[in-house]
């Protein structure tokens, strides 16, 4: 059930969002990682060109990187950077679309809430009355086959209407786990 009318920070566990945050943190790393080529490094090596089983032709290489042109790594730095405020901005528009699905299935949710409650309340009483009064009236002869037949139709037809105000207000109520992640 939801707590308050308009907290979408129950939208944290939302898969959409949770996944557009994976995808900030991939773009930050690829960025990371694009910036640490344009640093010097070490590299050690084996060396191995003969035979499986030779002892000969085999060696070690040890080394030091240090990038000469740095202009060569910044297209690639800033074009990591423009993926990270690309996958904020994903993340900002799923948020607000997130967010406003949420506020339109709350009010869904209510809206049906509400409905359910005057069938519980009011109109399945309402019903049971029609068919109770409908048939004593039928059985003391007071009133038509035809009326009888009526009054339990409209019954039948606010029971009916009950059962898809039940349905109607489960999927307001799944719509809304759904987008809270639950």
């Amino acid at each position: 059930m939801p707590t308050t009318a308009g907290d979408t920070s129950l939208l944290r566990t939302n898969a959409l969002l949770r996944l557009e945050e994976v995808r900030i943190a991939e773009s930050q790393q690829a960025l990371r990682v694009e910036r640490a080529r344009a640093l010097p490094g070490l590299s050690f090596g084996y060396l191995n060109q003969g035979p499986a089983d030779a002892k000969l032709y085999t060696g070690l290489q040890a080394g030091i990187t240090l990038p000469v042109w740095y202009g060569a790594y910044r297209g690639q730095i800033q074009a990591a950077q423009t993926r990270v405020a690309l996958a904020r901005a994903q993340y900002d528009v799923a948020r607000l679309s997130t967010s406003s699905a949420y506020l339109q299935a709350l009010a869904e949710f209510q809206k049906q809430t509400e409905n359910l409650a005057y069938y519980e309340e009011t109109g399945l009483g309402q019903a049971a009355t029609l068919a109770s009064t409908g048939a004593r009236l039928f059985r003391a002869g007071e009133t038509s086959y035809y009326l009888y037949i009526q009054s339990l139709n409209q019954a039948y037809q606010i029971r009916q209407a009950y059962v898809d105000a039940l349905r109607s207000y489960n999927e307001a109520l799944l719509e809304l786990n759904y987008l809270r992640g639950e």
